[in-house]
């Protein structure tokens, strides 16, 4: 008899072998097995002779066999699979396959399997691990994101390219638990893996800001706030704790807590929010820190490059003149003035903007 390709009078001369051998028909049923897999079940020699695959292997393992068994592959990678002792117990074990004809010239399926042993308590305890921080994370108040990049970004290049990969290379979201679903307005059910990150974590400049402060702390950082996106399209201001798990210059993936961000009363820009006028608050360096709703509505599609290039000469000047869309293909000019701010982060400038009427 020829099993898993070798041919011998008694297959593999297997009582001296630990390997546990079966030959499974076409039908379904097993043929024959070797004396170590009947003693590892518990069952009498030549008891598993004719038995339904589910009267020996679990569920799960039945089904894929039977459907290799129906495929008619010739050879398999490593499967894992369940087998059943006699006292009901699950011994999982790694198995390799083949598929050959009998002696009656029918399909049949060889299989040759190993105990997974102290390998499977650490499987077990591997799993029991997981399945625990996945619920601790999924039950959580606060919400839980984990983004992954399936392009690395290389942190040994200048800054802007760094921004740049950050965004542009591909990722897709890891995690995403309950509660950060509660904040973005997602439906029930929804299945954030299958939607870009982009959708919901868009390039802007305050984005872009918040990813230059990730940047120059090494990705390590708490209460950064970034303006993301809710399922309805709406912005929303949001604090993160940030992480990052980084191989050498290698960034492979960011995660974090995130909350909606509420401004404290007594923050600078807090009595600023609902200002009709268009205001924005940037840095030394004229990267943005903050802005209003009205000048969000007026920069929106605006890169943060764009806006430093007319933001730049009037916080230097402390006033100036720009021309913006409208966002309906119409073009305004607006008077900027500047102020100086000293915040507890360092020196700011405030601009204000007003619409100057037009010459007709």
């Amino acid at each position: 008899m020829t099993v898993l390709g070798v041919e011998s009078s008694h297959p593999f001369q297997s009582e001296h072998l630990a390997l546990w051998l079966d030959v499974i028909g076409a039908d379904g049923r097993i043929r024959w097995a070797n004396p170590a897999q009947h003693a590892a079940l518990g069952q009498p020699a030549g008891a598993l002779a004719g038995r339904r695959l589910e009267e020996v292997y679990s569920a799960e393992s039945a089904r894929v066999l039977r459907h290799v068994l129906r495929a008619g592959t010739p050879a398999l990678p490593t499967l894992e699979l369940g087998l059943l002792g006699a006292d009901g117990a699950l011994l999982r074990v790694a198995a390799t396959a083949a598929g050959e004809r009998g002696r009656d010239g029918r399909s049949e399926l060889h299989l040759a399997k190993v105990p997974l042993g102290a390998i499977e308590q650490r499987l077990s305890s591997l799993e029991q691990g997981l399945a625990l921080s996945d619920g601790i994370i999924e039950q959580a108040s606060e919400g839980h994101w984990c983004i992954e990049y399936l392009e690395p970004v290389d942190l040994d290049q200048p800054e802007e390219e760094v921004l740049r990969q950050v965004f542009a290379h591909r990722s897709y979201w890891r995690v995403f638990n309950r509660a950060m679903a509660r904040v973005y307005g997602l439906p029930p059910d929804t299945d954030l893996t299958e939607r870009h990150v982009r959708l919901y974590w868009p390039r802007s400049p305050e984005n872009e800001t918040f990813v230059r402060r990730l940047i120059r702390h090494r990705f390590c950082l708490d209460h950064a706030v970034s303006v993301d996106r809710r399922h309805d399209g709406t912005p929303i201001v949001v604090d993160n704790d940030v992480r990052a798990d980084i191989d050498g210059a290698q960034l492979l993936r960011l995660w974090g807590n995130v909350r909606e961000h509420r401004p404290a009363a007594d923050t600078p820009f807090a009595a600023l929010e609902h200002s009709a006028e268009p205001l924005l608050a940037v840095d030394a360096a004229q990267h943005l820190l903050w802005r209003n709703a009205a000048a969000a509505r007026l920069c929106a599609g605006l890169d943060e490059r764009a806006m430093r290039a007319w933001v730049k000469p009037i916080a230097e000047h402390g006033q100036g003149v720009v021309v913006l869309p409208d966002g309906s293909g119409g073009l305004h000019t607006w008077q900027g003035l500047a102020t100086t701010l000293a915040l507890p982060a360092g020196p700011a400038t405030l601009l204000l903007l007003h619409r100057l009427a037009s010459a007709d």
